[in-house]
């Protein structure tokens, strides 16, 4: 492989990491958020629910 293709794919490759770590850590922070909400919903939810009773 030519060396200029070489440093061009460690680049690219370098760039897609970086990409992919950021787009990892935006999802973990949205299932966070989704994971409380959820929780936050079940607890209104059961008191909702014994409100109801």
């Amino acid at each position: 492989m030519p060396k200029f293709l070489e440093r061009h794919w460690k680049r690219r490759l370098a760039e897609d990491a970086k990409k992919a770590k950021e787009e990892a850590r935006y999802v973990a922070s949205r299932v966070k958020a989704h994971n409380a909400f959820m929780a936050n919903l079940a607890k209104h939810t059961k008191a909702l629910t014994a409100l109801a009773r």
